[in-house]
């Protein structure tokens, strides 16, 4: 098995350290019953492990309607274009605070340049689909999936104001938390 239940629709099909290799953390999220988002893209080199693991769940190319692009780092984007030539009719997903990076190709955080990248879908207000984009203080935070509870957010941005984030945890069903650096998920409790 390589891949890891998170909760009933919701798997870590591609993680560096659960994996034991680098592929960034890629989270396959069942919307319906024939219909998936995958939550990240991986790095452009871990496509053919990413594939291989949901295909490995039962679940069809053809079946994953939308990628969800969190952030605009560059090799999320690099992956996300690798999986979009693939299979081009997958609907790319991205919050505007990001579209203008994702368009122009520009990482925001390192300058650094990428092909710049096609998006289908761009969320004007937080929620799209039961996923719901959360920031804080016009900081990316993380996507929450509403009918699951859980948080999927980088440990970095968690780590730098806990005190801050608080609302953002009272204000929400959140009983979850899932670490993009890490293969972890933890009970939140209050």
């Amino acid at each position: 098995m390589v891949h890891k239940t998170i909760a009933s629709g919701l798997y870590i099909v591609c993680d560096s350290e659960f994996m034991g290799t680098e592929c960034g953390s890629v989270f396959l999220y069942r919307l319906s019953d024939n219909e998936y988002a995958l939550i990240g893209c991986g790095i452009e080199t871990s496509i053919d492990i990413i594939l291989r693991n949901i295909l490995e769940l039962g679940v069809s190319l053809k079946d994953i309607r939308y990628v969800v692009v969190p952030y605009p780092l560059h090799y999320v984007v690099r992956g996300c274009n690798s999986l979009l030539s693939i299979s081009p009719r997958i609907l790319s997903v991205a919050h505007r605070n990001y579209a203008r990076y994702l368009r122009q190709g520009i990482d925001p955080y390192t300058n650094k340049s990428y092909t710049p990248f096609r998006i289908s879908i761009e969320v004007q207000n937080k929620v799209f689909n039961g996923i719901e984009f959360l920031f804080y203080e016009n900081t990316y935070v993380g996507v929450l999936l509403q009918r699951l509870g859980i948080l999927i957010a980088s440990f970095h941005v968690l780590s730098l104001e806990r005190i801050g984030l608080d609302n953002i945890f009272k204000t929400r069903s959140i009983n979850r938390v899932c670490i993009v650096e890490s293969s972890l998920c933890y009970r939140v409790s209050y």
